[in-house]
């Protein structure tokens, strides 16, 4: 982990690649880092997910994941409380019983983010299984929001719902 300036830190793994941080005022370069652990959630579950479905046979062919928690309003520190994460689906005759079943595995036995973050946060989960020729619009999970877009938390703690 580098400080770049400011609140900007760059934190980089031992293959080389990087992630920007950045705190959640005024007009930001990176990511928070409690933002990070829902996007971590979210792409660890994810990626159990389409190997699941993959193994089972499944024609994925789409998968968001969006997030959204809540922290204490006052305090410090403030931890996630609770997290709630829902997975749209899409793709050719996707099985509800394997979709099902890749959820409850990934939330139980493999997603490793998960496994970090239950003690201190209630998670649940849901999921919509949409039609392949949806025309669903989502944020790339590359792109950050714009200061025009970011949301901030309401008064009691929640935050906004982000794809993943």
């Amino acid at each position: 982990m580098t400080w770049a300036e400011d609140n900007i830190f760059l934190g980089s793994d031992t293959a080389g690649h990087t992630t920007v941080y950045d705190s959640n005022e005024g007009i930001t370069k990176g990511m928070s880092p409690m933002r990070a652990l829902l996007t971590a959630l979210g792409a660890c579950t994810g990626m159990d997910i389409v190997a699941i479905l993959k193994k089972r046979g499944q024609n994925l062919s789409s998968l968001k994941v969006l997030l959204d928690g809540d922290r204490p309003e006052y305090g410090l520190p403030k931890p996630w409380t609770s997290i709630h994460v829902k997975y749209v689906l899409s793709g050719e005759a996707l099985e509800k019983r394997f979709v099902e079943e890749a959820i409850r595995d990934s939330t139980e036995k493999y997603c490793s983010v998960g496994a970090t973050l239950s003690p201190t946060a209630k998670i649940t989960h849901s999921y919509e299984i949409v039609p392949k020729s949806s025309k669903q619009s989502f944020r790339s999970a590359s792109s950050l929001p714009s200061s025009s877009e970011r949301r901030q938390p309401s008064p009691k703690g929640r935050q906004s719902r982000q794809p993943s």
